[in-house]
């Protein structure tokens, strides 16, 4: 899935989930500004939908990366999520600067 991951082009969907015995995680990139920043406001369904579809499948573990401009819808979706208490529970949060 790493490999997959590292080696993926730009817009191009792959799939980010690795579902093993014991672990199920799903990788969610926040990476297309035209599918979250719609009609002057942040549009996180998209990827609410996909979550709600993953934790169906049987997924216990996501993760959501984003950078730049994305990191805002990113907090957006993530604290959608942190409302919905009976479905999901914010282990970490992690935000990091990368210092060139």
């Amino acid at each position: 899935m790493l490999e997959k991951l590292a080696n993926k082009e730009p817009d191009v969907d792959i799939p980010l989930d690795f579902k093993g015995i014991h672990i199920k995680i799903h990788i969610f990139l926040i990476g297309r500004p035209y599918v979250v920043f719609r009609k002057k406001e942040i549009q996180t369904g998209p990827y609410k939908k996909h979550i709600f579809n993953s934790e169906e499948k049987g997924i216990k573990t996501i993760y959501i990366f984003a950078w730049g401009s994305n990191i805002i819808a990113a907090k957006k979706l993530s604290e959608e999520l942190d409302e919905m208490t009976d479905r999901f529970k914010k282990i970490s949060k992690s935000n990091y600067k990368v210092i060139r």
